[in-house]
This record gives structure tokens, sequence and C-alpha cells, in this order.
């Protein structure tokens, strides 16, 4: 899976490159930059905007559509997938979502620098 700058992600076939499926997340109000890595578990891909108020977007990662968007601010680092929910930082907010994009907790960091993030049972 690629994300781009314009709002769009294409997923990429690993052995030949052919374009398998491209998606144009928020298109209706001119994409969304996604500059963090995308974060792929039980066949959704999660990705974190760093513009608008898009925030976490669930795609399906066979088809590209859309299963779910949370807004949020511009996304820093994550998202991380694990089996409990996704956790993405959005600069001092840490916020953690379920699978089905249900909003579970945040967590204020004292430091607004983004870090990489990584979850564990």
């Amino acid at each position: 899976m690629v994300p781009d700058w314009r709002g769009r992600v294409h997923a990429l076939s690993v052995a030949d490159g052919s374009v398998l499926w491209s998606h144009h997340v928020d298109a209706d109000a001119g994409g969304r930059t996604f500059t963090e890595p995308a974060a792929v578990y039980d066949e959704t891909l999660y990705l974190g905007s760093q513009s608008g108020n898009t925030g976490v977007v669930a795609l399906d990662a066979t088809t590209g559509d859309t299963r779910w968007t949370k807004s949020t601010p511009a996304v820093t680092a994550g998202p991380v997938a694990h089996p409990e929910g996704v956790v993405v930082q959005s600069h001092q907010l840490v916020t953690a979502f379920g699978l089905d994009g249900t909003r579970r907790w945040s967590f204020s960091v004292r430091e607004e620098t983004a870090r990489p993030i990584a979850v564990d049972d």
C-alpha cells in the first residue's frame, strides 16, 4: 500500500508492481495528505492524515473501500494496529480506536514532538 500527498492510496502487486486498486480518500474535500506509514491488520488498512480533520481512515485492504473514518487533529505518529485496536498520535494527544472505529481512550503526553509509537499486550 502506498499513500501519497494528495489523499490517494494505491495497492500495488508485490509480484510485478501493477496497480491492484487506487482510492482517493475524502475526495469531496480535496483529498488528504498521508505522510506516515500505513498499518495493516486483519485485511484492513489504517492510515493517518496530516491535513484537514480526516484523522484516521480504515480501508478494506483487498478493495480499497472505506470501512470507517474518525476525525482527529493531524496525525503525527502511527497508526499502529493491534488485535485490540488502532493507536495514533496527534501532536500531544495519543488516541486509541477499536477495530470498528469506536474511540476507546486518549492520553496527553508532555512533549509535542512526534515520536515513533508502538503497541504490545
